[in-house]
């Protein structure tokens, strides 16, 4: 618990910033069901690395 308080305060701006993107992308794509799928090959390509 605590490690994740920790990192969410220190990703604060980050994770702002990328929810933002994220958010924006995902509620002006038309098509909604399309984007999701994408979501998680991404983490798993980075995960891979």
């Amino acid at each position: 618990m605590f490690a994740i308080i920790i990192k969410k305060v220190m990703d604060n701006t980050v994770n702002r910033v990328t929810t933002n993107i994220f958010f924006i992308k995902y509620l002006t794509s038309p098509i909604r069901p399309l984007k999701m799928p994408h979501f998680p090959n991404l983490l798993n390509i980075s995960n891979e690395k």
